[in-house]
């Protein structure tokens, strides 16, 4: 008897801790029920990938076409002399500021002084002789009219005066040609400019076959680079053209296209275009900013859209087919789902391109975290920061008129909390 009660007693306790389990089981998944949808929700929101978009705006853009070229001189002259004697004055150095006409030479000229003195003397004795020859002329052509002297006597007479006239011309011719060869012993400026290339000083014997220096034109300087076959027919002249320099980063110098070749290098195919930058000395940095040899990169704006939808080009993706001028781009539509777009390019800068079709003003493009994302996908999206959009949209770009993902949340749970109510 002691032991069938001892085995009741044992299975009864079995039994209540089987109900035990079995209670706390079922109360602990009635807790778990209480709240699914809250579960449910975290999850997912966990699993969305987090984006950054921003709106879509209107602006100016410009079509460039950029090139690569240097900076020359608009003219460059060698000041040979045309003496061959000793320089007297020479006070002009590398880098001077000469005026167009100014004497930057002198070289000496007192043989060509006494020549030209000596040329006056026998000027004013032939002058002397023809006086005198005219009139002893008018008293012979008295005497011939009364037959006094033969015909002979005259003709010999106007003969001599005649080859004395000649003589006093050439003389006169002899002397202005002096004058313009001592006018050689000046060496003037043929331009305003900069002195270049100074290979003699004071004291040296001139020549005419060494240059005694060079004259630059420095204002305006010119730009020259070569342009593709395909920009010829939107390259004119009086363009505008914004040129940069490695020298002076950031800074933008202000162009106008003056030549176009007439005729393509046969070898590349280009056509060379020259432009000319105003170029004058600024106090700032105590002389001019561009020198010719400078490297530099020239833009011409050909055309110009005014409010005209743009996009940042980091929003863009390849188009599977490789078409010109279509990319592909990721749209939020209803708050946070992605639509992949297929949109048309039109002008196309660095950080900012045109768009021709497929998007509206006003549209959300993601801008960041844009790749992998399927179509219909729903995600987490933000409104993208500053740094990461060009300087052109920053400003056109405001978060306060963008409706964020967090807002479109905060306005559905409000509704649901109505609903409920």
């Amino acid at each position: 008897m002691n032991t069938l009660a001892h085995t009741h007693t044992h299975r009864n306790a079995v039994i209540a801790w089987l109900l035990l389990g079995l209670f706390s089981a079922l109360a602990l998944s009635g807790c778990d029920k209480a709240a699914p949808g809250q579960a449910n929700a975290a999850a997912t929101q966990n699993m969305r990938r987090n984006v950054e978009f921003t709106t879509i705006t209107t602006g100016k853009i410009e079509d460039r076409r950029v090139y690569t070229g240097g900076l020359k001189a608009s003219a460059t002259v060698a000041m040979y002399p045309l003496l061959s004697e000793r320089i007297v004055t020479f006070p002009v150095e590398e880098g001077t500021e000469v005026k167009a006409g100014e004497v930057i030479a002198q070289i000496r000229a007192t043989g060509i002084r006494q020549s030209t003195n000596q040329m006056k003397a026998q000027i004013e004795s032939l002058d002397a002789t023809l006086a005198g020859m005219d009139r002893e002329l008018s008293r012979t052509r008295d005497l011939y009219e009364h037959r006094i002297v033969p015909q002979q006597a005259l003709d010999q007479l106007e003969a001599t005066y005649q080859a004395n006239l000649a003589q006093h011309k050439a003389l006169q011719a002899g002397l202005g040609q002096l004058k313009v060869t001592a006018g050689n012993a000046y060496i003037r400026a043929p331009f305003a400019g900069v002195i270049s290339g100074k290979l003699l000083e004071e004291g040296d014997v001139a020549s005419p076959q060494v240059p005694l220096c060079h004259v630059v034109q420095m204002d305006p300087i010119r730009f020259e680079m070569s342009i593709i076959e395909r920009d010829i027919p939107v390259v004119r002249l009086g363009m505008r053209v914004d040129v940069t320099v490695d020298a002076w980063p950031g800074r933008t110098f202000e162009g106008e296209v003056t030549r176009i070749l007439p005729v393509l290098n046969p070898g590349t195919h280009t056509n060379d275009v020259r432009i000319e930058i105003p170029n004058p000395t600024d106090p700032e940095i105590g002389g001019r900013w561009l020198k010719p040899g400078m490297f530099g990169r020239a833009a011409i704006i050909v055309d110009v859209r005014e409010d005209t939808p743009v996009v940042p080009s980091r929003a863009l993706m390849i188009d599977p087919q490789g078409r010109e001028g279509i990319r592909r781009v990721m749209v939020l539509e209803d708050g946070d789902i992605v639509r992949e777009r297929e949109v048309q390019l039109g002008i196309t800068n660095d950080d900012v391109l045109e768009i021709k079709g497929g998007l509206s003003v006003g549209e959300r493009i993601i801008v960041r975290g844009q790749f992998g994302i399927r179509d219909g996908e729903a995600v987490s999206a933000q409104v993208a920061s500053a740094d990461i959009l060009p300087a052109a949209l920053r400003a056109t770009t405001s978060p306060s008129t963008t409706p964020t993902t967090a807002s479109v949340e905060e306005t559905e749970a409000v509704a649901s909390e109505g609903d409920v109510q």
